[in-house]
């Protein structure tokens, strides 16, 4: 049946005769098996959306679609994490000292504690070469170890994806963190 379905489709698509010629010719080839008027009408029903397929498929997109498609793309910080970010930095003013680690109400749940294990999935060579070289620049200036390891089991793992983002702190288990276009630069 499927055979038969394909060679259908494959003489359907091919042929230079009219839409209702091919839709003769496969119903003949057809009108045998099981469900084949069920497939004229499906393929009828297809013809007769074709333009509304062809300007769904190439229609461009309006400025609000747009815009409301580049606010998700590039939101990876949750808005509750902003406004907790925010309400930190705003409540600690001047009592944070130079170098001091942020702490809030879930020290040190989310803190890198033995720290910072980090592989990578899809990276291109040039984000592993960043990468790396960032982690090391972080282990140097900074009291925190960084070390790559794809069996620990918190761990960042570093992906080619839309634009430059991760998590904020550890959350536990594999994190992403994306390097992507226009990310390879320390």
């Amino acid at each position: 049946m499927r055979i038969l379905l394909l060679l259908f489709f494959a003489v359907f698509v091919c042929s230079e005769k009219s839409f209702e010629e091919k839709l003769r010719e496969g119903n003949q080839l057809l009108k045998n098996e099981p469900h084949a008027d069920d497939t004229m009408e499906f393929l009828k029903k297809l013809r007769s959306m074709e333009k509304e397929i062809e300007e769904e498929y190439f229609a461009k997109p309006n400025a609000e679609e747009m815009k409301a498609m580049e606010a998700s793309t590039w939101s990876h910080v949750w808005t509750e994490q902003a406004d907790k970010i925010l309400e930190d930095i705003t409540n600690n003013k001047g009592n944070r000292k130079k170098r001091q680690a942020y702490r809030d109400e879930n020290y040190p749940k989310f803190l890198w504690s033995n720290g910072v294990n980090f592989a990578f999935h899809n990276s291109t060579s040039v984000a592993r070469r960043v990468f790396t070289r960032a982690a090391a620049m972080w282990s140097w200036d900074t009291c925190i170890n960084f070390g790559e390891t794809d069996r620990a089991k918190d761990k960042i793992v570093v992906v080619k994806s839309e634009g430059c983002w991760s998590y904020i702190g550890r959350i536990g288990g594999s994190q992403a963190l994306s390097l992507g276009a226009g990310c390879e630069s320390v």
